[in-house]
């Protein structure tokens, strides 16, 4: 599988036990000065075209259209992205919205203190997508009733998709 936007690895447990015997972990972002000894860092997204995978993985990660390339090499293909983004201020997190932005401040969270997207058309990109083979399915996420209402709020504003190729 393939994992863009591994930043320092999180998720590695995660894939080892979903019983994938080759991960690549990848960021196009992230510094990955201190990550985990098990995570192959490269930092030139374009060496993935040497790569064989059967699944990319993309969770919170600013849209790229050079993924198109990488996701198309693939059987099937993950990704959470933020479709419905409102401006909040809380002591967890800010988010400030414009038309071409998103600007995602999280204090005390290394991977999240200032992160800064486009604001990206979802359904776009997933008709990109049905347009080269890409089979979409919405994956509707039911969170947990003991988050903060912040949380809630926040977690409510990404989507969640999974798309096989047909």
């Amino acid at each position: 599988m393939l994992d863009i936007g591994s930043g320092k690895g999180g998720d590695f447990h995660k894939w080892i036990n979903l019983k994938f015997k080759h991960i690549y972990a990848v960021d196009p972002m992230f510094d990955l000065r201190t990550h985990r000894n098990n995570i192959t860092e490269l930092r030139d997204i374009r060496l993935v075209d040497t790569l064989d995978y059967e699944l990319v993985a993309i969770f919170f990660v600013p849209w790229n259209d050079l993924f198109l390339n990488l996701i198309n090499k693939a059987k099937y293909f993950v990704w959470i992205c933020m479709e419905n983004p409102t401006n909040h201020d809380c002591e967890s997190y800010t988010l400030k919205v414009t038309p071409e932005k998103v600007e995602l401040k999280i204090p005390d969270i290394s991977t999240a203190t200032n992160i800064i997207e486009k604001n990206i058309d979802v359904q776009n990109i997933i008709n990109k997508l049905e347009s080269n083979g890409w089979l979409c399915e919405e994956i509707k996420v039911e969170f947990n009733k003991f988050e903060l209402q912040d949380e809630h709020r926040l977690s409510q504003m990404y989507s969640y998709f999974f798309f096989q190729k047909i």
